[in-house]
């Protein structure tokens, strides 16, 4: 494993503290370069361009922020910004577009350096269940409409469709069409394509594994739809299937749903790779077991752990989910696995009956990490290549490093250590020098028309570093013989000096002359020729 080092960043400051959903870089005004969304605690939300220190938009008095994400969640064809609060506050920005790809005007005139950017106000607000951790804006059920998923810490995910009033009788809002009960903590979603039908929606769960969330109801969900408190619409609770990759069952995971294998590895249908990390200091890269291998319901007990520094989890809660007959709380003692210790087990069971009509195929590669470090990679259900590290992971993003058309998975840990890893499982290293609590990987403007590799840093020192120009040229290791064996140069200067390029010892020898006794061949060079001159 090779190291690199970084060094064209940017810094910024931010008040209160980020959770690690509240960074996000997207496109928020329609110009094709990317923007930096940093909402925090003390309610914030700014918007950095190019390499301004200051943000270009600004709003504040928006609550705890815990998620922010932007895309066509109202179907209009533009892309939203949407924030969300612990308080249950869901905002919506609408910034003015900018046509082309033309150079952005600083803030507007009369600003000082003491300004926060333009005041930007919501153009609409809801409130929603609370406690939100995850956000995804995507089509999940095929129907060509963006949804609005939202991830709570109560292992609890919603999905929400925005409801317009073309018909001007009915109000504008977010109406929830679909709601699943998991059985850990969600620590983030994601969409991974399939080779046909509707992309794939995945919950990441501890232990290295992942839950898809089906769009069809839950056994014993078959009637009229229930109404839950604190919710603004009615919807059934939907099924979910369970795939286990690991055996670190109380550790949180991530999950990241297409990552882009390039054009000379991808087929013309194939979807994405799916990336599973566990942060626990361990990657792996299993294949997903076939649903139709599997002998019956999977039944779950699981322990809720909290994860980071997320301030929002409570009390310790044993849940179990069956699949036919719903979730119950389970205390300890014998029946919820407690061991010789008093602590709970975790415990997995099947039954006699059958899977019917649920098992879907799919192409889609999968990366993942969970909380104490092992990361996978999968395609198509095969396992890609496996890594172990020794650093708690706490973070996934994805981006072409190398401009090859292929992304990477960068994975970050707490303490600053960033591993980034290819399709062929080649790594590379990069030291941050100081601890982590929010990461982002992807695509940033900082100067010129042009969007570049970059990854974002936000330290507990409320400090927040964009490193803007994070391209390499190959990720696989090399040395010094094999990149000079690929000049004919370097083969004819051989040929000129009586040496053959295939003898290995002749050109070390030449090489480490070359580079570490040259001032002596020098002399020795001009001795020989006074000598011959006298």
């Amino acid at each position: 494993m090779r190291s690199v080092c970084f060094v064209e960043r940017l810094l910024l400051n931010y008040s209160g503290s980020l959770f690690p959903e509240a960074v996000r870089l997207a496109d928020v005004d329609g110009d094709g370069l990317n923007e930096l969304l940093v909402g925090d605690t003390s309610g914030k939300l700014n918007i950095y361009k190019h390499d301004g220190t200051k943000p270009f938009y600004s709003c504040s008095s928006l609550g705890m922020i815990t998620c922010v994400g932007v895309g066509d969640v109202c179907n209009k064809g533009k892309d939203i910004i949407v924030c969300l609060s612990g308080e249950g506050w869901c905002y919506l920005f609408e910034l003015p577009m900018i046509p082309g790809r033309a150079e952005v005007p600083g803030p507007a005139e009369g600003h000082t350096e003491k300004d926060t950017g333009n005041v930007m106000k919501p153009c609409f607000n809801q409130h929603t269940p609370a406690n939100s951790k995850a956000i995804l804006i995507g089509d999940v059920d095929g129907d060509g409409l963006c949804e609005l998923v939202i991830g709570y810490t109560d292992n609890v995910v919603r999905a929400f469709r925005w409801q317009g009033n073309a018909s001007k009788t009915s109000e504008e809002q977010f109406v929830q069409v679909a709601k699943w009960i998991l059985d850990g903590q969600v620590s983030n979603l994601t969409l991974n394509g399939r080779s046909s039908g509707p992309p794939e929606l995945m919950a990441s769960q501890p232990g290295c594994t992942y839950t898809t969330l089906l769009f069809q109801p839950a056994p014993g969900q078959v009637g009229p739809a229930t109404r839950d408190c604190d919710e603004s619409s009615f919807s059934q609770i939907y099924d979910i299937l369970l795939h286990q990759t690991s055996c670190r069952s109380k550790v949180d995971s991530c999950i990241l749903g297409n990552v882009t294998a390039g054009a000379s590895f991808s087929q013309s249908s194939a979807p994405g790779m799916i990336a599973l990390c566990s942060l626990d200091g361990s990657r792996t890269c299993v294949p997903e077991p076939p649903l139709h291998s599997l002998p019956g319901p999977v039944h779950h007990l699981m322990d809720r752990t909290t994860c980071g520094q997320a301030p929002l989890y409570g009390p310790h809660v044993f849940v179990a989910k069956h699949h036919t007959d719903g979730p119950h709380v389970l205390g300890p003692g014998p029946s919820a696995g407690t061991g010789h210790d008093g602590q709970i087990k975790v415990c997995w069971w099947t039954t006699k009956a059958t899977r019917t009509g649920q098992h879907q195929e799919t192409s889609a590669s999968r990366a993942g990490a969970d909380k104490k470090g092992s990361l996978k990679l999968m395609e198509q259900e095969k396992q890609l290549w496996s890594l172990h590290v020794d650093n708690q992971m706490f973070a996934m993003g994805k981006v072409d490093i190398t401009c090859d058309g292929s992304e990477e998975v960068v994975a970050c840990a707490w303490d600053g250590q960033t591993y980034i890893i290819d399709r062929q499982g080649n790594v590379v290293r990069f030291q941050f020098d100081d601890n982590v609590c929010a990461f982002s990987a992807g695509l940033y403007a900082y100067k010129g028309n042009v969007n570049s590799p970059c990854l974002v840093f936000a330290t507990l020192s409320q400090r927040l570093f964009v490193y803007w120009n994070v391209q390499l040229k190959h990720m696989e290791s090399t040395n010094l013989f094999e990149t000079l064996g690929k000049y004919q140069e370097f083969h004819d200067l051989l040929r000129n000096r009586g040496l053959d390029s295939s003898d290995p010892c002749a050109v070390q020898q030449l090489v480490r002359d070359v580079l570490y006794q040259w001032p002596q061949l020098c002399s020795n060079t001009n001795d020989k020729t006074k000598t011959h001159v006298g």
